[in-house]
């Protein structure tokens, strides 16, 4: 891999690279930006990546081209209330665990290695992302609280009473 890219992509290409990927796989997406970002890069180089590895330089290139800054909206899909939040590209990328050294032999994530095999890296649900989802199903139940919405948990499971 070559270093994360310092320039962001001038607007024309930006417009040129959507309507390339429009119809595309998301996967195939991520790898168009990834072939204009990395042109000494081969198209068989650039499925060996890591999905760590590939997502890091997607993500530099995002912070590049639009700014640090990302807007973000989830809504509950029990009340549909919604919740407005701002993400740190570079937070994201100072949290990102890019080596699969961290990983057992054993575990299911391992298995998901590149995006040359689309419906392995789509299928499982990674360790790292079920601990996030819970972190912000977390900040949203709290989100939710200040709402003057009430979080029940049944048999497990957790759902928005409304007052």
């Amino acid at each position: 891999m070559t270093q994360q890219p310092q320039a962001g992509l001038p607007s024309a290409t930006v417009l040129d690279l959507w309507e390339q990927g429009v119809n595309r796989h998301p996967l195939d997406r991520a790898l168009l930006l990834l072939q204009y970002a990395c042109p000494e890069e081969s198209f068989e180089s650039l499925c060996d990546w890591s999905v760590g590895a590939r997502d890091a330089r997607l993500l530099a290139l995002r912070r590049a081209t639009f700014g640090d800054r990302i807007e973000s909206y989830a809504e509950c899909p029990d009340c549909r209330s919604g919740l407005e939040f701002d993400l740190s590209c570079e937070g994201l990328l100072g949290s990102a665990a890019t080596s699969s050294s961290i990983w057992p032999p054993w575990s299911r994530a391992v298995a998901l290695g590149n995006c040359a095999d689309p419906p392995a890296v789509t299928s499982p649900m990674l360790p790292p992302y079920r601990i996030w989802k819970r972190r912000a199903a977390s900040s949203f139940r709290a989100a939710c609280a200040v709402g003057r919405r009430c979080w029940t948990s049944r048999n497990g499971r957790t759902s928005c009473r409304k007052p």
